[in-house]
C-alpha cells in the first residue's frame, strides 16, 4: 500500500505541471480576482469603444455610385506555398481562398461591419429600388443569421427585378452568390468598408484541364467536380501561386493530407484520370517578382474589373445556352403548331429603341442564327459610341478576348441570306464580314461601360426571353418586325406591348446551375 501511494504521488506531480497552466487560463474566463465595480467598467469601456466606433463610422461618407472593389493582389508570394482556407468551390477551375496570414485581419474587419450595421436605425442607409443599378457595390443582411446579430457581407448587384424587388447578389468576400435577394436586406456601404481590399483570391487548378470536352475549359463533368469536392472536404490546404491570370484568376498547385499523405490534387486529378495535363503560359516576368497585367479594363474608376467567378459565371452562361439550344426538345419539334413557329432559317429583327426624355431612337438588330439570338459588332458599337466616341470595334474585341468569350463570324459570301435581310433595314453594303455576339455578352459589356439607357436592357431581356420560349421565337421575329414603312406610331405600339408582356428576368439559375 504504501508502495501505491508512493507511486500515485509521483503520477501526480508529474501530471501537474500539465494542469496548472490550463487552471490558470479558465480561472481567468470562470472567475475574476477583480471586483464587482472593476468588471462593470471594463463591460462598459468595451460597450462605450463600440459605440466610439459605430459613431465614427458615421461620419464616413455613404457609396451611393461604386461598380467594383479593389482586390488583393499578393503577387510578392509568387512561387511559394502557403496555408490557406477555401471558403468556396465551383469546380477545379475556379475555387475561392483566403490565407491563413490574412484570416485575422478579415475577421477584424468583418466584425466591425457587423457592429456597425447592427446598431445602425437610419433611412439614409437603406436602397431604394430607384438606386439599384447593375454591378452596384453594396452590404446585404445574411437571413440565416439572428435578427440582433446578424451578419453583414459585402456583395455587388447581379441582376434585378423592379417588378418583384428583388436582387441577384455576389459576395465578394465569400467568392458565392445569392438569388432573389429582397431589397429590404440591402445597405449602402460606406466608404472606408468599399475601400477595404478584398482579401478572398478566386484560383484555378493549373496545367490541367477537362479531360473529355476540348472545346472549351470550362465545363467539368458532375464526377470530377464530385472527386474534386471530396478531396478538398474538411482540410487546410496549402496553395503555391504559379501565375495571375489577365481574367484575375491566379494559377496555382493545391496539396492536401489524404490518408495520411501529402498529396498534390492536380496530380491526384489527373490520376484518377477526371483531368488531363496541359501546359499553360505563366504571366511573370524572367525575375519571377512582379506579375504582369495586360488587361487594359483594370482601372478602377473608369472601366472596373470584372471578378473573375462573375466572368466565369457569364461564360458558363454563354456555353449553357449554346448547349441548350442544341439539345432542343423533341417535343418541340413533334407539336402541332406550324412548322414556321420554329424556323432553322436565319432571321432578322429591328427595333428601335426610345431614349428616356429625348427624341431620339437607337436601332437594334437580332439575328436569329445556329439557335440563338445574336446581335452584330457594328450595332454594339453604335450603342457604346452614345457614352463614348471613341469606342470602336476593337475595344468590343479586346473585352471579348478578356472575359474569353469567343464571337461567331459571318460573312457575306458564305452568308448571303442573313446580310440580304440587314441590307434591307440598315446601310451595311461595304461589310464584308460581321462578329455576332450572344444576348447575355451585349449585356455584360454594356453594363461593364456603364450603358444608361435601360430600355436598352429590357429589350435584350425581352429577346433572351423569347429565345427561352421557342415557340413564340418566329412570332416574336415576324410580328414584331420593324420595317422601313412601319409608321412611328406602330413602332411606339410595339415597344410598349413588349416590354408590358415580356418579363424583365429571368432566373439567376438557368444561366449557370
Amino acid at each position: 500500500m504504501a508502495e501505491m501511494d508512493v507511486l500515485q504521488s509521483k503520477i501526480i506531480q508529474q501530471i501537474r505541471p500539465k494542469l496548472q497552466p490550463i487552471s490558470c487560463q479558465t480561472k481567468s474566463c470562470l472567475k475574476s480576482s477583480t471586483c464587482a465595480t472593476e468588471q462593470i467598467l471594463f463591460c462598459q469601456n468595451t460597450t462605450n469603444n463600440k459605440l466610439s466606433k459605430v459613431l465614427e463610422y458615421k461620419n464616413q461618407s455613404i457609396v451611393f455610385n461604386r461598380f467594383s472593389y479593389e482586390f488583393y493582389i499578393p503577387n510578392h508570394l509568387l512561387k511559394q506555398t502557403h496555408e490557406c482556407m477555401i471558403i468556396a468551390a465551383l469546380n477545379p477551375h475556379c475555387f475561392t481562398i483566403q490565407l491563413k496570414q490574412d484570416a485575422i485581419e478579415f475577421d477584424k474587419f468583418q466584425r466591425e461591419i457587423n457592429d456597425f450595421y447592427n446598431e445602425l436605425d437610419d433611412k439614409q442607409y437603406l436602397v431604394t429600388p430607384e438606386q439599384i443599378h447593375m454591378n452596384l457595390c453594396v452590404i446585404c443582411a445574411d437571413p440565416k443569421s439572428l435578427d440582433n446579430d446578424k451578419i453583414w457581407n459585402r456583395s455587388q448587384i447581379l441582376d434585378f427585378d423592379l417588378n418583384d424587388n428583388t436582387v441577384n447578389l455576389f459576395y465578394v468576400d465569400l467568392g458565392t452568390w445569392d438569388e432573389y435577394v429582397p431589397i429590404n436586406r440591402l445597405r449602402h456601404l460606406i466608404d472606408c468598408f468599399h475601400r477595404h481590399l478584398v482579401f478572398s483570391l478566386t484560383c484555378r487548378l493549373a496545367h490541367i484541364s477537362p479531360i473529355n470536352n476540348d472545346q472549351d475549359n470550362l465545363t467539368w463533368s458532375t464526377d470530377a467536380t464530385d472527386q474534386f469536392l471530396a478531396v478538398i472536404d474538411q482540410v487546410l490546404p496549402e496553395i503555391e501561386f504559379i501565375s495571375f491570370e489577365e481574367d484575375g484568376c491566379f494559377q496555382t498547385n493545391l496539396f492536401v493530407i489524404n490518408s495520411g499523405q501529402y498529396v498534390c490534387v492536380n496530380d491526384y486529378m489527373i490520376h484518377i484520370k477526371k483531368a488531363k495535363a496541359t501546359i499553360q503560359s505563366t504571366n511573370i516576368d524572367d525575375n519571377n517578382q512582379t506579375i504582369v497585367r495586360s488587361d487594359k479594363h483594370c482601372a478602377i474608376n473608369s472601366n472596373p474589373p470584372i471578378h473573375p467567378v462573375i466572368a466565369l459565371y457569364n461564360q458558363l452562361g454563354e456555353a449553357l445556352q449554346r448547349s441548350a439550344a442544341k439539345s432542343c426538345p423533341a417535343t418541340l419539334n413533334n407539336s402541332s403548331m406550324p412548322s414556321l413557329c420554329i424556323s432553322s432559317k436565319p432571321l432578322v429583327k429591328l427595333i428601335h429603341i426610345q431614349i428616356n426624355n429625348i427624341n431620339q431612337k437607337l436601332p437594334i438588330i437580332f439575328i436569329y442564327y445556329q439557335k440563338s439570338i445574336l446581335i452584330p459588332d457594328f450595332n454594339i458599337c453604335t450603342l457604346l459610341k452614345i457614352i463614348n466616341s471613341n469606342i470602336d470595334i476593337d475595344i468590343i474585341q479586346d473585352y471579348a478576348i478578356d472575359i474569353k468569350y469567343h464571337s461567331l463570324r459571318i460573312t457575306r459570301e458564305c452568308n448571303s441570306d442573313i446580310f440580304t435581310q440587314i441590307d434591307l433595314l440598315v446601310h451595311v453594303q461595304s461589310l464584308n464580314s460581321i462578329e455576332l455576339y450572344t444576348i447575355d455578352f451585349v449585356r455584360s459589356i454594356l453594363e461593364h461601360h456603364h450603358f444608361p439607357i435601360e430600355n436598352v436592357f429590357r429589350a435584350l431581356d425581352n429577346a433572351k426571353y423569347a429565345q427561352l420560349n421557342t415557340l413564340d421565337l418566329f412570332l416574336w421575329f415576324t410580328m414584331y418586325n420593324e420595317l422601313p414603312s412601319v409608321s412611328n406610331n406602330s413602332i411606339k405600339t410595339f415597344e410598349d406591348d413588349q416590354i408590358s408582356t415580356i418579363k424583365r428576368r429571368l432566373p439567376f439559375s438557368n444561366r449557370l446551375i
